[in-house]
């Protein structure tokens, strides 16, 4: 048996976690975490080589985080922090 699929652009996986952490965030105790981590920078380090939405081995274009950053501003925007 053949199975074939197409791979969605990286632009559509990037606006799909988007969306999903901004629902996630809805949740005050999880939203209150993300703000409580300031104005750092949030970075994704992982052990298995993802070097798309996180940083493996110093490298990475880590879009985990910057979406996770993205979010806190916007929250904290809206909170008028």
């Amino acid at each position: 048996m053949f199975f074939s699929f197409k791979l969605l652009p990286r632009k559509n996986n990037i606006r799909r976690k988007n969306i999903s952490l901004k629902e996630k965030f809805k949740n005050k105790e999880l939203r209150d975490s993300l703000i409580s981590t300031g104005d750092i920078i949030i970075k994704e380090h992982n052990t298995w080589g993802d070097k798309f939405w996180g940083i493996y081995g110093g490298e990475g274009e880590n879009h985990l985080g910057k979406i996770l950053m993205k979010i806190r501003k916007e929250v904290k925007e809206s909170k008028g922090e």
